[in-house]
């Protein structure tokens, strides 16, 4: 597997040449399937040349340990759904509703939490550290420690 295959298998990749209307995340508390918990991540995007096409990529992490502590033992398993031939708004319309039609199939879940960027990678890196969503375990700080505000990148 090339580091570009292990990467695009591992997550949501952040990049130049990319649009991103913005992220979603689901909590779900411990009941079938998730009978330890889990959680939902999604990433609403599209590529610079191909404006008409939006891709959903999510993934769902069911937690392994009772104490809901995530990361190593966790399973996660990824997912990429694809709408394109309508309007901007209308796609994004019906991709929401995607999400929050996923998120209800789950009886622990609660609603999707979103951060909006509506921009490109920089702008939606500015959005997910501003946002201070604990979820995106990320945050701004300067060299010494302290915080610090992303630069105001260009919206689209």
């Amino acid at each position: 597997m090339t580091p570009r295959e292990k990467a695009e298998s591992a997550g949501i990749i952040l990049e130049k040449g990319r649009f991103y209307y913005g992220m979603a995340h689901v909590s779900v508390n411990p009941s079938p399937p998730m009978p330890n918990g889990g959680d939902m991540l999604f990433c609403l995007w599209q590529y610079d040349r191909e404006p008409e096409k939006w891709h959903l990529t999510y993934r769902f992490r069911y937690n392994v340990r009772k104490d809901g502590e995530p990361w190593d033992d966790d399973r996660k398993s990824w997912y990429e759904a694809t709408l394109s031939g309508t309007s901007k708004p209308e796609l994004i319309t019906k991709l929401r509703d995607a999400v929050e039609g996923i998120a209800a199939i789950y009886p622990g879940a609660g609603k999707p939490d979103w951060v909006i960027a509506d921009g490109d990678c920089e702008r939606m890196m500015e959005a997910m550290v501003r946002s201070g969503k604990s979820w995106l375990h990320i945050k701004a700080v300067n060299l010494d420690g302290t915080p610090a505000a992303p630069p105001v990148s260009a919206k689209r």
